[in-house]
């Protein structure tokens, strides 16, 4: 996954190769934490995170470029996402 366009309803996928905590923390472009996405166990396979355009305090943040983290115990990568309004 690289550069997704994501509107107000965005939608973030991935695929997990076995079970793990994986969680899905969202960035402005200055790396500011905004929210985390999902913060749970999940099994292997396909997932995905629905962002509502709100931080973490259910306020709505400006359009623009986020970046996702995904992370693991043995599995760390950054998506980035573009939020259109």
């Amino acid at each position: 996954m690289d550069g997704r366009a994501l509107d107000r309803d965005g939608v973030q996928r991935a695929i997990l190769g076995e079970p793990d905590a994986a969680p899905w923390a969202l960035y402005d472009a200055a790396g500011r934490a905004v929210r985390t996405l999902v913060h749970e166990k999940h099994t292997a396979g396909y997932h995905t995170a629905v962002w509502n355009g709100t931080d973490a305090q259910g306020r709505n943040v400006p359009s623009g470029i986020y970046f996702i983290r995904f992370k693991t115990d043995d599995y760390d990568r950054i998506e980035k996402a573009v939020l259109l309004k």
